[in-house]
């Protein structure tokens, strides 16, 4: 179910008539947003879906495109253009998930709403496609490492944050990343290098010209000896 839209655009004209439009739809709450300043303060609280102009000035649709796509959670990205737009390619490739032909009817808007909605019967179907062509533990750790990696990029790094989004405990996070990289470097502070060397190992390195002059003292020693 949709409940928080975004409408990014320019022109003021363009962003009343989509967001009446999606109130009239029953969207309970439309953001109007003129540019990337305010789209990414919604983006940070969480929208459904983002409805961006490709008419914004200096290729800032593509800005938020990929502010969008970077949010957690991510927003279906909707573009809508009057025409063909040359940023289109762009826009697709930065994630954008449909395109729209301005005007728009109300019709299309709701389909495409409903298309991209986020619903487990599209997660379920992907999945389906899938068997018989990648085994089930390379898609468990494609899907895995995905939204780790994306969690973190989401929370700038923070693992606590990470661990919210992803609905797992800190302490599983540090797992993952060692499961992931193969070590644990990540999950522990840096220690220093001298500190790793084993006790044994550091007392046995001892200077070299210490270790002869032990030997030859042991010899006399048992030269002196009857």
């Amino acid at each position: 179910m949709v409940t928080q839209v975004l409408v990014v655009a320019h022109e003021r004209a363009l962003r009343a008539a989509l967001t009446l439009m999606l109130s009239d739809l029953g969207v309970p709450s439309v953001i109007d947003a003129e540019g990337p300043e305010r789209a990414a303060i919604a983006l940070e609280q969480g929208v459904d879906a983002a409805f961006l102009f490709a008419s914004m000035p200096n290729g800032l649709a593509l800005e938020v495109a990929r502010s969008a796509v970077r949010a957690c959670p991510s927003p279906s990205v909707i573009i809508v253009s009057q025409g063909l737009h040359p940023d289109l390619f762009a826009l697709a490739r930065a994630g954008a998930t449909a395109h729209l032909t301005w005007p728009l009817t109300p019709e299309e808007v709701w389909r495409c709403l409903e298309a991209t909605s986020p619903s487990t019967e599209s997660l379920e179907a992907d999945v389906r496609s899938l068997v018989g062509r990648v085994g089930m533990k390379d898609a468990q750790g494609w899907v895995r490492k995905t939204m780790l990696e994306h969690a973190l990029d989401a929370s700038h790094g923070s693992r606590r944050a990470a661990a919210r989004l992803l609905g797992v405990t800190r302490p599983a996070i540090q797992r993952m990343l060692r499961e992931q990289n193969g070590d644990d470097s990540l999950a522990r502070p840096s220690t220093p290098a001298a500190s790793l060397v084993p006790p044994a190992r550091r007392s046995a390195l001892r200077p070299i010209p210490g270790v002869v002059s032990t030997v030859a003292d042991r010899l006399k020693r048992r030269l002196r000896t009857p």
